[in-house]
């Protein structure tokens, strides 16, 4: 059920969404451009509707997270075995687990009110944000930052180079 429900949120996004940045010329795809208000291109958002899907990514971090634990015990269970032989020092259930909490966020009403309640799609179409979207767009990409960067200073470098200041 996760993996349907992680492919499920895949498909409400943009094909390219992981190779966006700042500089990107909007497609057909995309929808939109978005502006801040003194007219400089920002990182474009897709709040999308997690819903039920959330429940089932969570059930599943809470069975690898379990798992993770029994792995550093001994081998108890074949979860375990196999979260202790693709371990390569990469904390993969904390990235899940940080994923899960920028999936939980509340979008910002004013910033959502910006898209119409999503992000615009058919020709390419301006969004221009006004003063109160616009801080509450950095407010809200400073807080996905944070959380997805955890006490990394390079992932967070890595991570605040994609929306601009």
């Amino acid at each position: 059920m996760a993996y349907e429900s992680w492919g499920q949120l895949q498909q409400m996004l943009p094909s390219r969404f992981h190779a966006q940045s700042p500089d990107a010329e909007a497609s057909e795809e995309d929808g939109y451009v978005l502006e801040g208000l003194a007219g400089q291109r920002l990182t474009r958002l897709y709040p999308v509707d997690a819903g039920l899907r959330i429940s089932n990514l969570e059930i599943c971090y809470m069975m690898l997270r379990q798992a993770q634990l029994d792995s550093w015990r001994g081998p108890l269970d074949p979860l375990a075995d196999v979260l202790r032989e693709i371990d390569d020092g990469i904390d993969l259930i904390g990235h899940f687990r940080r994923v899960l909490q920028v999936l939980r966020l509340p979008s910002p009403p004013q910033l959502l009110a910006a898209f119409g309640r999503g992000a615009p799609r058919g020709p390419v179409t301006v969004v221009s944000l006004d003063a109160e979207q616009e801080r509450e767009y950095r407010d809200h990409c400073e807080t996905v930052v944070g959380i997805l960067s955890g006490d990394d200073t390079f992932a967070y470098a890595t991570h605040r180079a994609l929306y601009p200041t």
